[in-house]
């Protein structure tokens, strides 16, 4: 059972290793471009307070993606 359990790894980390490998700090200013020129997503509705602090913790991440 150990061996197996050292040679399978979780899906969460492989998903995770995924995107870290691929999402580029281009792919990332993309995002970030695109979130600040529509007026109507999420980051700019105040309205909907949930909806704008995930908007808000996406476009910090982001950052991290882009600025290290």
């Amino acid at each position: 059972m150990g061996e197996f359990k050292s040679t399978v790894t979780s899906e969460d980390t492989v998903s995770e290793n995924a995107v870290n490998r691929q999402y580029t700090p281009q792919m990332a200013q993309q995002e970030v471009d695109a979130m600040m020129n529509d007026k109507s997503h999420a980051y700019w509705n105040r309205k909907d307070p949930i909806g704008r602090q995930r908007a808000v913790e996406r476009m910090q991440e982001l950052m991290g993606y882009i600025h290290g």
